[in-house]
């Protein structure tokens, strides 16, 4: 993991500590909504097969394709100074998969 991934809180270093030694879960929806001053961010998956199904089968550009179900894995509240750690975190990340997203590129251009 690279270092900027591991959080820094007002001068405190954090080292990471797995509770549960299991592999990760994939993670294909994200939501929140808003719980008084809090935030709570939704976590989880969604059966790829089915939604790949649904949007094969749709025929109409702006259709809703159908319903599936979005399994929940994780769920956290956050107060607005969390969000705002969280918003620095996902720029961190954006910032890091753009250049992800360059070196393939480059990659595959230089391959050709």
């Amino acid at each position: 993991m690279a270092d900027e991934s591991i959080p820094k809180r007002q001068g405190v270093e954090l080292r990471r500590v797995l509770l549960d030694p299991s592999p990760p879960r994939a993670a294909h929806a994200f939501g929140w909504s808003r719980v008084g001053e809090q935030f709570q961010i939704e976590l989880g998956y969604l059966d790829l097969q089915v939604v790949g199904e649904l949007l094969k089968n749709k025929k109409n550009e702006g259709e809703i394709a159908g319903t599936t179900d979005w399994y929940i894995t994780d769920r956290f509240i956050l107060d607005t100074a969390s969000v705002e750690r969280l918003i620095e975190i996902v720029k961190l990340l954006s910032e890091e998969y753009e250049r992800f997203k360059k070196a393939q590129r480059d990659a595959i251009a230089h391959a050709e």
